[in-house]
């Protein structure tokens, strides 16, 4: 069994984010994840883990986006 990842999308995501190529997108993604738009118990939207999904998905990370539906960024309360 593969060990989960920590730090959820303010720590494990963000981190991640920073090792993939600059661009725009990229750069909002690492900036709305800091803020906790993506967190499970901060952010102020119903489904943040859906958005973080298309948002990853529309900037070509499909990889990040199948490590978010496996659980990989949930977030501690």
């Amino acid at each position: 069994m593969k060990k989960k990842l920590t730090g959820g999308t303010k720590g494990a995501l963000v981190a991640l984010l920073w090792k993939k190529p600059e661009s725009p997108a990229r750069n909002q993604l690492i900036q709305r994840a800091l803020k906790g738009i993506y967190h499970d118990f901060e952010t102020p939207h119903a489904t943040p883990k859906i958005n973080l999904v298309c948002e990853l998905r529309d900037a070509g990370f499909e990889d990040l986006a199948k490590m978010t539906i496996d659980g990989e960024f949930d977030d501690e309360p």
